[in-house]
C-alpha cells in the first residue's frame, strides 16, 4: 500500500530510496516537504517540459531580435527530440533572417526528410531550388506540394517561378490566374500577376492588376512605384506623376514615399519639385532622419550646389556626429569642389577613427594625386587594394601614379626592378607596371572606359597597334561619340598610315563636338602628317581661340611659322596670346621658352 509521503515522491528509484531514509530518522515536518518538493523538481523535470521550456525561450529571444540566443535554444530542442522537424524548420527560418543560408538549407532539408508532409518546409526547399536555378527540383517539390494541397496559393506562386524559369510564361500567367480565382483578395498574387502582364507587353492587364492591388494594399509603395514605370514606358508621364502623388497622400512610410516622388521629379529634370519632395521627406521624418537630410545633400551636390548640400550634410553630421558615412560623403563634397584642404581635413577624422576604412583610404589617395604626392598616394592606393582586391579603379589609380614615377623612391623597388629585367630603363619598367595595374583594372571591370583609354594610349607610344586598336574599339562600342576615343583611333590611323581615315575621324569629331580644341589639335597634326600646313595652321589656330591653355597647338603655330622663315609672325603668336593667359605663370613661361627659341634662330 501506498504512502501518503509517496505522493511527493518522483518516480527516481534512488531519490524515492534516499527520501524515506530522511523520514524515517526526523519525522515528516513541513521543512522536509519544501525540500522533497524542490528535490523533486530538480531531478524529475520531464524532457517534454525541457523540450518546452527551450522553444519558450526561443520564443521570446524572437520577440526580442535575439535571433543568435534564439538558435541556440531551438539547438537544445533538437539535441533532446532530434526527430522533430517544426523545429528544424524554425531553425531555417531564424537561419535564413541571419543571412546564415548554408545553415538555413540544411535545417530545411532536415525537416523535409524527417516528414516529407511538412509542407512548409518543402516549400522552402522549392524556393532554395528556383533561387539556386535547380529548375527540375524546385519543379518536382512544388508538385509534391500542390498534390497534397492544391489550393496553395504561395505553392502557386512557386510553381509559376519555375514555369517563367522554363521561359514559359503564359503558363506562370494562368497559373497566378488561378491563384487569383482561389483568392482574389492576394497583394502578392496581384502584384506578381502584374509583373508577369508587363513583362508580356500586355499594359491594359498589367495596370489593371496594379490598380486592384492598390485597392486591396494602399499602404505598400510597390504597386504605385511599378504602375508609375508603366506609365513612364508609354511617356505617359501625367499619369505617372498623379499615381506617385497618390502614393505620397498613402498612409505608410511617407518620408521614403516622397524620396521616390522626389527621384521621380530628378530623372524628369523638374528640379524645383524633386527639392521640394526631398524637402518633404526630411518634414516627414521631423528633421530626425539621416538617411533623408543625407538624400538632399545628395542632390544638392549633383546639382552643383556645395553651400546648401554642405548645410544639409552637416545637419545629418549634428544628429550622429559619429557617422563615418556621413564624414565620407562631406568629405567627398569639400574634393569634388575642389576644396582640397577642408576634404583633406574630413578624412583625416575618419583616418583618425579607423586607419583602415577602405573608401577613406582611397579619398586620401585621391587627394595627394590632385597634390601631385605621387609616393603617398600610391600607397593609398595599394592599400586599398589589399582590403579589396577586386577594386577597379584602385589599379587604375595605381597605375596613374606608377606612370608619374610614384614608385621610384619606394623600399625595394631596383631590387624588384633588376629582377624583372629592367635595371637600366626605370621608365620602362613603371610603364610595364602600370600596363599590368591597368590590364588588371580592365579585366575586373570591362566596361571601364578610362582604363581603356590610358591602356591604348600606352600601345599607341609602344607602337603595338593592334593592342591599342583593341581598347580604342571596345571604347567606341560603349561609347561611340567618345571624343578622347575617336581622337586616339586618329592617331591610330596615322600611324597605320591611313592619312584619309584619320582625317575623316578628325572630321566626324569636330562635326559632333564643334567645342572639342583637341580634336582640332589633332586634325591639324594630320593635315601636318599630309604635307600640308596651310590647313594644319587652321586647325592649330581654332584649337588655340576655343581653348587658350592649348600651348601645344601654340607651338605647332610657331614651327610652321619658322619652317615658313617667318620668325616676326611666330614672336607676334608668342606676344599676343601671352596677353591672353597673362595669370598663368606656368604657361607664361611655357611662351617665353619657345619665343627665346625664336629668338635664338635670329
Amino acid at each position: 500500500m501506498t504512502s501518503p509521503n509517496d505522493s511527493i515522491l518522483c518516480a527516481d528509484p534512488f531519490l524515492q530510496g534516499t527520501l524515506r531514509s530522511i523520514i524515517r530518522k526526523i519525522g515528516f515536518v513541513p521543512i522536509l516537504v519544501v525540500l522533497v518538493f524542490s528535490l523533486a523538481g530538480v531531478g524529475c523535470v520531464s524532457k517534454a517540459e525541457k523540450i518546452e521550456r527551450h522553444r519558450k525561450m526561443a520564443r521570446q529571444y524572437i520577440e526580442k531580435n535575439e535571433l543568435n540566443s534564439a538558435v541556440i535554444e531551438l539547438r537544445n530542442v533538437v539535441q533532446l527530440d532530434p526527430e522533430n522537424d517544426a523545429v528544424f524548420y524554425e531553425l531555417g527560418e531564424i537561419y535564413l533572417k541571419l543571412k546564415q543560408d548554408e545553415n538555413a538549407v540544411k535545417a530545411f532539408a532536415r525537416a523535409v526528410a524527417l516528414n516529407p508532409d511538412n509542407l512548409k518546409a518543402q516549400l522552402k526547399m522549392g524556393q532554395i531550388f528556383l533561387i539556386l536555378k535547380q529548375t527540375k527540383a524546385a519543379r518536382k517539390t512544388v508538385q509534391r506540394i500542390l498534390k497534397k494541397e492544391p489550393s496553395s496559393v504561395d505553392a502557386l506562386h512557386l510553381l509559376a517561378g519555375v514555369q517563367v524559369r522554363e521561359q514559359n510564361m503564359a503558363a506562370a500567367v494562368r497559373t497566378l490566374e488561378k491563384a487569383v480565382r482561389i483568392y482574389p483578395g492576394h497583394f502578392k498574387t496581384l502584384l506578381f500577376l502584374a509583373h508577369l502582364y508587363f513583362a508580356k507587353g500586355d499594359l491594359d492587364a498589367a495596370e489593371n492588376a496594379y490598380l486592384k492591388a492598390i485597392s486591396i494594399n494602399g499602404v505598400s509603395k510597390v504597386p504605385y512605384l511599378e504602375l508609375a514605370r508603366l506609365y513612364g514606358r508609354q511617356a505617359l508621364w501625367d499619369r505617372a506623376e498623379a499615381i506617385l502623388q497618390k502614393m505620397v497622400r498613402s498612409p505608410g512610410e511617407t518620408s521614403e514615399k516622397f524620396t521616390d516622388l522626389a527621384g521621380f521629379y530628378e530623372r524628369r529634370h523638374k528640379w524645383d519639385q524633386a527639392e521640394t519632395a526631398y524637402r518633404k521627406a526630411v518634414d516627414a521624418a521631423f528633421g530626425k532622419d539621416v538617411k533623408t537630410l543625407m538624400n538632399l545633400g545628395d542632390f544638392y551636390a549633383r546639382r552643383k550646389s556645395y553651400e546648401k548640400a554642405l548645410e544639409t550634410m552637416q545637419q545629418a553630421l549634428a544628429l550622429q556626429p559619429d557617422d563615418l558615412q556621413v564624414l565620407l560623403k562631406i568629405a567627398r563634397l569639400h574634393f569634388n569642389h575642389h576644396r582640397i584642404a577642408a576634404a583633406d581635413a574630413v578624412v583625416g577624422r575618419i583616418l583618425k577613427r579607423n586607419a583602415d576604412h577602405v573608401a577613406a583610404n582611397f579619398l586620401k589617395g585621391q587627394i595627394d594625386w590632385v597634390q601631385k604626392d605621387y609616393v603617398h598616394a600610391l600607397e593609398r592606393f595599394d592599400r586599398v587594394i589589399k582590403e579589396t582586391p577586386k577594386n577597379a579603379t584602385a589599379h587604375y589609380y595605381r597605375a596613374l601614379c606608377l606612370m608619374e614615377k610614384g614608385a621610384r623612391v619606394l623600399p625595394g623597388q631596383n631590387l624588384f626592378k633588376t629582377a624583372a629585367g629592367y635595371s637600366g630603363d626605370t621608365e620602362a619598367w613603371e610603364r610595364e607596371l602600370a600596363k599590368e595595374s591597368l590590364g588588371k583594372a580592365v579585366d575586373l571591370n570591362p566596361g571601364f572606359l578610362p582604363a581603356r583609354l590610358v591602356l591604348a594610349e600606352i600601345h599607341l607610344r609602344e607602337k603595338s597597334l593592334s593592342m591599342a586598336r583593341r581598347h580604342i574599339e571596345a571604347v567606341l562600342k560603349s561609347a561611340p561619340d567618345n571624343p578622347r576615343a575617336l581622337t586616339l583611333l586618329a592617331t591610330l590611323k596615322m600611324q597605320e598610315g591611313d592619312e584619309r581615315g584619320a582625317e575623316a575621324v578628325c572630321r566626324k569629331l569636330i562635326a559632333r563636338r564643334p567645342d572639342y580644341a583637341p580634336g582640332f589639335v589633332r586634325l591639324g597634326y594630320v593635315y601636318m602628317f599630309m604635307k600640308r600646313p596651310a590647313d594644319a595652321l587652321q586647325s592649330f589656330k581654332k584649337a588655340l581661340d576655343l581653348d587658350p591653355f592649348q600651348i601645344e597647338a601654340l607651338g605647332q603655330i610657331v614651327g610652321i611659322y619658322m619652317r615658313d622663315g617667318n620668325s616676326e609672325e611666330a614672336l607676334n603668336a608668342c606676344r599676343e596670346h601671352g596677353r591672353k593667359i597673362a595669370g598663368d605663370p606656368a604657361r607664361l613661361a611655357r611662351i617665353a621658352f619657345l619665343e627665346g627659341h625664336v629668338l635664338l634662330t635670329l
